[in-house]
């Protein structure tokens, strides 16, 4: 596995397909979406083996899932890495694993990411004070988001 497959398979959802995997999380089948992971270096198993072990309380299990994508040097793999340690109540953990550089404050895909981890976290002043150099570029960090119109 390297990074361009990784790449690939998440753009062009190669292997196994998120939907498969819900409806096999939804079956109870963690262990088949381990194996998946484990011996075909399937991402989406991974990701979703992952969460599920860490909701029962098996965190290191659940790591161990994520570390051979993350020294792939896959991004998304880091980040859930990041909600698995925060969910273990290892928060200070969580937070170094996924806390952006002085360059990474530039961006504002990274802040949000960031600063909804800290909210995650409880650290609600620290994420404002993540977001604010970027407030008046909202719109262009969620596009999406411009589109919904006024709010209520």
């Amino acid at each position: 596995m390297n990074l361009e497959d990784l790449e690939w398979q998440s753009r062009t959802l190669g292997g196994i397909s998120p939907r498969l995997v819900t409806m096999l999380v939804e079956q109870g089948e963690v262990e088949l979406l381990v194996q998946a992971a484990s011996e075909r270096g399937e991402w989406f198993c991974a990701q979703a083996a992952a969460l599920e072990l860490s909701r029962a309380g098996e965190a290191e299990r659940a790591l161990g899932m994520l570390e051979p994508f993350i020294e792939a040097g896959w991004n998304r793999a880091r980040w859930e890495r990041a909600e698995v340690l925060l969910e273990a109540g290892r928060v200070q953990q969580a937070l170094d694993a996924v806390r952006p550089e002085e360059e990474g404050l530039a961006s504002e895909w990274m802040c949000h990411d960031f600063a909804e981890l800290l909210v995650k976290a409880g650290r609600l002043n620290e994420a404002i004070t993540v977001l604010t150099p970027h407030l008046d570029r909202v719109d262009s960090v969620h596009p999406r988001r411009a589109d919904r119109g006024p709010g209520p």
